[in-house]
């Protein structure tokens, strides 16, 4: 894994990995089919080793899958689907 800095995560469009699969964390600085001021505010929040951490909802993830419109995004949105069927 190479050098995280600070301004790897101000730059649009960017994704730092963190970790090896499957355990590796994306963090991404951008989505598809949804603004920003939109995601932060469904935003779901946890605090995580006393960091605050905002994570996209999913309901808005399902949205930017949706956006991307990949074979393996639209079989992603299929599965969570279904599983919100099963809560």
């Amino acid at each position: 894994m190479g050098h995280i800095a600070a301004g790897d995560f101000s730059k649009a469009d960017s994704v730092v990995q963190i970790g090896v699969a499957p355990r590796r964390v994306d963090i991404i600085t951008s989505v598809s089919g949804l603004t920003f001021d939109e995601a932060r505010q469904a935003a779901i929040v946890r605090e995580i080793e006393g960091v605050t951490v905002p994570i996209l909802s999913v309901s808005d993830l399902i949205r930017n899958k949706l956006a991307i419109g990949r074979p393996k995004d639209i079989a992603d949105v299929e599965l969570l689907k279904r599983n919100l069927k099963n809560l």
